[in-house]
């Protein structure tokens, strides 16, 4: 909200007037950006203090920015390992026809019918989201787990090293130090990328079909593994569907 939590000034004051109605409040006073010059506080967590009562918040010096990482803990119940899964809601053209339909297809009596008008927002909301849970499913996926081989004790090193610089030039005005970490972080970038390039290369010629091997590790890295089969139009009984909607309601029949 770019408000910094350091100054007593009047967005400050605004924000926590506008906060404590709903019982919320910022949790952030300590400094999150710091210069060689300046420091602030323009990050923080919004908790509502009605249903939390017990927390910490500390900085976390990422090495990517002037800006700290801040990490929130509270004592919440914590879930099993066998139950962390991951849902995905479905949308494609398919989906949002479906939606398009249904949505056409509702009378919204309720809405209309009505002078009251908080009655007809509620009943306008609840018919919108009946329709789309209904039409954009939220299904099960997999998670994955990706072993980084490439991640070498040299690598490891480096980055520590590169944080450590990072630290003494945030705050240093000296040119030369800043021009030092520039040239060290460069470097270290094109570690990685040779580190990632050896490491699939490695991996395809283990393999027993590199062919197969190759497109395997270009799906993974692009996120598209499966191919979709549109069908765009169907004949059935001397009419030609085009419409997603009646091409399912076909198919379904």
């Amino acid at each position: 909200m770019n408000i910094n939590y350091l100054d007593d000034n009047d967005q400050k004051r605004l924000l926590d007037n506008l906060l404590l109605i709903y019982s919320l409040k910022g949790t952030v006073d300590f400094p999150t950006r710091t210069t060689h010059s300046t420091v602030s506080a323009i990050d923080t967590f919004i908790i509502n203090t009605a249903q939390i009562n017990k927390f910490s918040i500390t900085s976390f010096i990422n090495g990517l920015s002037d800006y700290d990482a801040l990490i929130y803990s509270l004592n919440i119940p914590t879930r099993k390992e066998t139950d962390k899964v991951t849902y995905t809601r479905i949308v494609d053209k398919y989906t949002t026809s479906d939606f398009i339909y249904k949505i056409s297809s509702e009378s919204w009596d309720e809405v209309f019918n009505s002078s009251d008008i908080d009655f007809m927002f509620n009943s306008f909301h609840n018919t919108y989201l009946r329709i789309y849970y209904s039409s954009f499913l939220l299904l099960r996926t997999k998670r994955k787990n990706y072993k980084y081989n490439w991640i070498t004790l040299g690598i490891k090193t480096s980055c520590k090293r590169k944080r450590a610089i990072f630290l003494m030039q945030r705050n240093n005005a000296d040119p030369v130090l800043k021009q030092y970490y520039k040239r060290y972080s460069k470097i270290l970038h094109n570690v990685i990328k040779e580190a990632k390039r050896m490491s699939l290369d490695e991996k395809i010629k283990k393999s027993d079909n590199e062919t197969k091997a190759t497109w395997t590790i270009i799906k993974d890295l692009s996120g598209k593994h499966h191919t979709l089969h549109e069908i765009q139009k169907l004949s059935l009984d001397g009419n030609l569907l085009t419409d997603y909607h009646e091409i399912t309601e076909a198919f379904n029949k």
